[in-house]
């Protein structure tokens, strides 16, 4: 999990009990270093001693934290749904990097991507921005060569 962050407070502060299961699904999302699918999530979970949920468990906790702003779900080309840590002091917004060959998706830096974010009035209130970059990753294109 990361260090920085108190997940059951986090939890609270979004409304939610701390179950066993919430933080569960938490630790294999911040140990990974890209956005998982929720087949990635329950892959983790069963290969862990003790935290084997179900499918439909796994659903609805990664549908109920990206409801609540915990998490947030990432809409890729592949139509494949992606989740990470939701916006917070310490996890800014960031954009994602997706490989068109392989599936493959990573974080980038906070500050790798600059958004203007002028914001027409007429549109409302903006409360999320998703950036996402398809192309071919670095392993997929030296296997071209």
């Amino acid at each position: 999990m990361c260090v920085d962050c108190d997940y059951p407070t986090l939890l609270r502060t979004a409304g939610l009990s701390p179950t066993c299961n919430r933080l569960a699904v938490l630790a294999v999302l911040t140990r990974s270093a890209a956005p998982l699918t929720t087949r990635e999530v329950l892959d983790s979970l069963d290969a862990s001693a003790g935290a084997a949920m179900n499918r439909v468990t796994v659903y609805r906790i990664l549908e109920l934290l990206a409801h609540k702003c915990v998490l947030t779900r990432l809409a890729c080309p592949d139509r494949v749904d992606r989740y990470c840590l939701g916006v917070s002091p310490l996890h800014p917004s960031h954009a994602h990097f997706y490989c068109q060959k392989c599936g493959n998706m990573r974080c980038l830096q906070p500050d790798s991507v600059r958004l203007e974010t002028d914001q027409d009035a007429s549109l409302g209130q903006v409360e999320a921005v998703q950036v996402l970059l398809a192309g071919t990753c670095s392993i997929c294109l030296s296997r071209r060569q």
